[in-house]
């Protein structure tokens, strides 16, 4: 059950915009209500407040007694579809409800039934990209389904879908009704209402209009008369002329054999393709809607079982792996890991190609000098971090991801930790790979040098650790600007433009807090040799440290604060 109580949502302080509007209802189990109302009325805001996506100006929003953040396992508890589009256009269909049903341990046998039900099972390995309206409504219904839950709340399901997916939708929602479970599904079409819902509530300008049964609302409304206006009421009544028959003085005529009655027969057009087959299993009409093989379809098991909430609930190392994941299914991924890793090597190589045979500067740390190819990697590493957060907002991934999570900070922990650990991976395996590589150039040179010697190896590991605590910083700036050019613009802005420009100011102590900007730190962690002047590689990594930890802190003081 579903309970809203004075319910409001204002933007802009105290004078502006409400949204909606003390508003307060009931939606009780066993029925199917229909949330009516015209676009702009209040009632996605209304949604996205039950799912605690946007937090209420006042009142409050229970669901099963609970507010939705307070359930251990919510997938388990509420299925939601507020918007067909809330998923990376370059991941799968698959992976996309793989990662949702990671956070509560689901079992991929059940991302492969949800498939099967709502026939994606063919697309299952295609990009998101490629999908039509109809395919992306399948898809966010499927994530609705994934968890089994005993309440469902559908923004606008039916839109995008043909007609037999219409009739399956409803279907289906009446079905899950029957079985006891809490439907809600809005729309702002009354005839699509009428033959879905059992009850209504009907709100305008945010506020409620009606809290009725779909019978009462249509006999109240409704006219029991209907009156009929002619222009020329004289004129004598024409029937309407047979269908296939053509009147006197148009071609084909009396006399013509094709519409003599004797012998005209109407042409009946045989349909192009065969209706697609739906089959009822167990109570639950529809099945996989395209499959003919009943055998294949799989059923949704009765609602509130407690084995489902018990097994399968959000632990912070399922939210890791769910990250992890999302993470590694993604193109853009791992090109920006392997630009890392050709980057780091292919600089490192030329530029100790052009020390070979006693050229070039012999005062420059050796490290330092097969690692210059780290500038690259400030960009790479930091354009990965911001997607990994700004990316998931402007694809509206980040409501699919809160709707499963609704406790948001584990999912900002996991995020940092799982390309913190990427990062670190990558960056270290390239600079294990490039140094010995351009000590092939260098044998004969100044710097000549091993991993043996004071200082090389540890300079190698904490410039890895600070390159990947650059990129946790990057998907911090992207959480909290959630744009992917800004998160980027302040990045570069931080790393390169601010530490060049702060020594310009004649005082020492700017001059001296430059040096601890995340470029100037990482530089000094790359020093097998630090120089005076430097901060030692311990006071460069607290520096680090302390820049990515204040940036997450205040990221996730923003992701608590603001509606998602």
């Amino acid at each position: 059950m579903i309970t809203a109580q004075h319910l409001t949502k204002r933007y802009g302080g105290r004078n502006g915009k409400t949204a909606v509007g003390d508003l307060s209802f009931t939606v009780r189990p066993g029925t199917v209500t229909g949330f009516l109302g015209p676009n702009g009325a209040g009632k996605s805001t209304t949604m996205r407040m039950i799912l605690g996506l946007d937090t209420p100006t006042s009142g409050k929003v229970t669901v099963g007694g609970r507010a939705y953040a307070a359930h251990p396992a919510p997938l388990t508890e509420v299925g939601a579809l507020l918007e067909a589009r809330s998923v990376h256009p370059g991941r799968t269909a698959r992976h996309h409800l793989r990662g949702l049903a990671l956070t509560h341990g689901l079992p991929e046998r059940r991302v492969d039934e949800v498939l099967d039900l709502t026939g994606l099972t063919e697309v299952a390995d295609r990009r998101v990209k490629g999908f039509s309206l109809g395919m992306g409504q399948r898809l966010g219904i499927a994530a609705a389904l994934l968890g089994d839950p005993a309440t469902l709340v559908l923004d606008e399901p039916v839109n995008g879908l043909d007609p037999e997916g219409v009739r399956w939708i409803r279907t289906l929602l009446k079905s899950l009704a029957a079985g006891g479970r809490t439907v809600l599904v809005s729309s702002h079409l009354m005839s699509e209402m009428a033959l879905t819902a059992d009850h209504l509530i009907v709100i305008g300008r945010g506020r409620l209009l009606a809290d009725t049964t779909v019978t009462d609302f249509v006999r109240d409304s409704g006219a029991s008369a209907v009156r009929v206006v002619t222009p020329a009421p004289d004129t004598p009544h024409r029937p309407a002329p047979r269908p296939g028959r053509r009147r006197h003085g148009h071609r084909g005529g009396d006399g013509d054999p094709r519409h003599d009655r004797r012998t005209h027969r109407p042409h009946r057009r045989r349909p192009r393709h065969p209706p697609l087959r739906t089959h009822p299993v167990q109570g639950l009409p529809g099945g996989r809607l395209h499959d003919p093989h009943p055998r294949r379809r799989r059923v949704l098991r009765p609602s509130g079982s407690s084995r489902m909430t018990a097994t399968y609930r959000i632990t912070p190392a399922r939210v890791l792996r769910s990250e992890w994941h999302k993470l590694t299914t993604l193109r853009s991924t791992w090109i920006g890991l392997g630009l890392t890793v050709v980057l780091t090597l292919g600089t490192g190589l030329l530029i100790a190609a052009s020390y070979e045979g006693g050229g070039g500067d012999d005062d420059i740390d050796t490290v330092l000098m097969i690692l210059l190819g780290m500038q690259f990697t400030y960009v790479v590493l930091g354009t990965l971090g911001v997607l990994t957060t700004a990316g998931e907002h402007s694809t509206g991934q980040i409501r699919a991801t809160m709707t499963a999570v609704p406790d948001r900070l584990p999912v900002l922990w996991s995020k940092a930790a799982v390309l913190a650990g990427a990062g670190f991976l990558t960056v270290l395996t390239a600079n294990f790979l490039t140094f010995p590589l351009a000590q092939t150039f260098l044998a004969d040179t100044a710097h000549a040098a091993s991993l043996t010697d004071p200082g090389v190896a540890r300079a190698l590991v904490t410039n890895a650790a600070g390159l990947a605590l650059l990129g946790v910083l990057a998907l911090a700036l992207g959480s909290m600007l959630r744009s992917v050019p800004a998160g980027i613009g302040a990045l570069i802005g931080l790393t390169m433009i601010l530490p060049e420009l702060l020594p310009l100011i004649p005082y020492d102590v700017v001059d001296d807090a430059a040096r601890h900007f995340p470029s100037k730190a990482v530089e000094a962690l790359t020093y097998a040799d630090p120089r005076p002047g430097m901060p030692s590689p311990g006071a460069a990594l607290l520096s680090m440290t302390l820049w990515t930890a204040g940036s997450l802190a205040l990221a996730a003081l923003l992701l608590r604060r603001r509606d998602v």
